[in-house]
């Protein structure tokens, strides 16, 4: 009867030391949802997309315009779609790659049917070049992927952002010259 008790309190010890040590690994898990960002060609044409930035260089130097990293490209009627998790809780160390949502970028390339157009996301581009004179079109565009108001978002019940979608139609064709 004894041996039993004991075994007994031996497997509820070890049940419980498993139990918390799974509670305690739990807690050190990364927590958050994920962002997808997609794209839709509502157009009869393919539609390119990069993402770019414009640099400010020492005054006797000219300013640096560049697009790096991943050209998107999306066929006639199709979407793209790309997904990062967003990390709320026990998170690691940050590292932004040039298709994260956070990477901030102050231009971005949609090449259409052989044309281009270049949105700039106005409050970065003059917070970067408060001098610029506001030569740039952002505050006249109708289609500009940097306005927040053109993309249809989704919301989990949290009130997270859980998917944006911007649709290329044309007006962004009007807009490429």
């Amino acid at each position: 009867m004894k041996r039993s008790i004991a075994r007994i309190c031996l497997f509820l010890i070890a049940i419980t030391l498993l139990w918390a040590g799974s509670c305690t690994k739990e807690s050190d898990t990364e927590r958050g949802y994920y962002l997808t960002t997609a794209y839709k060609n509502t157009l009869a044409v393919p539609v390119t997309i990069q993402y770019g930035l414009r640099l400010k260089r020492e005054p006797a130097k000219e300013d640096t315009t560049g697009f790096v990293g991943q050209i998107i490209t999306i066929e006639p009627g199709r979407a793209y779609e790309a997904s990062v998790f967003m990390c709320t809780a026990n998170c690691g160390p940050l590292i932004l790659s040039e298709s994260d949502p956070r990477y901030q970028k102050n231009l971005v390339k949609v090449t259409m049917n052989g044309k281009e157009k270049i949105d700039t996301s106005c409050g970065l581009y003059y917070s970067i070049f408060p001098d610029a004179g506001r030569k740039t079109t952002c505050e006249a565009d109708i289609a500009n992927l940097f306005k927040d108001e053109q993309w249809i978002k989704t919301k989990d019940a949290a009130g997270n952002i859980i998917r944006r979608e911007y649709v290329i139609d044309e007006s962004d064709m009007a807009e490429a010259k």
